[in-house]
Formats: structure tokens, sequence, C-alpha cells
């Protein structure tokens, strides 16, 4: 199954949506890479099967990003 946004995470979700990202506990350093990282490892322990987690900003055709994926 294929979860393109984080309503399937509400626990992530309230952690992120709206915030500050140097003020939320976890990311050390609120990279892009650092926060992807931070959502991978949350995503992981708590929905079986997340093999990858992608983070998007900016608006369409204009957006970055970053993903991390399971070693395999």
């Amino acid at each position: 199954a294929r979860v393109r946004r984080l309503d399937h995470a509400p626990e992530v979700r309230r952690l992120v949506d709206h915030k500050y990202l140097n003020d939320v506990e976890g990311p050390e350093i609120p990279t892009l890479e650092n926060v992807t990282t931070w959502i991978f490892k949350r995503l992981k322990a708590t929905i079986p099967g997340v093999d990858r987690v992608v983070v998007q900003r900016g608006t369409e055709g204009q957006a970055e990003g970053c993903s991390i994926r399971a070693a395999h």
C-alpha cells in the first residue's frame, strides 16, 4: 500500500503540522534530511511494512525534498 500523506500517521502529523521545527523535540537540527529520517524511524516503529518516507516542501514545480529507504 502506498501512503501519500501523514493522514495515516496522526501522531507524527500532530507533532509537525504547522509547527516551528526548531521547537519540535526529536530532530536535533531540523534539516530536511534529519526530519525525513526522524519521521521514518517513528513510522517504522508503528506501521508495519514502512520501507520509504518522502518529505517535500514547496509548491508543485518548485518543490524540494528528501527520501529515505529501509536497508534491504
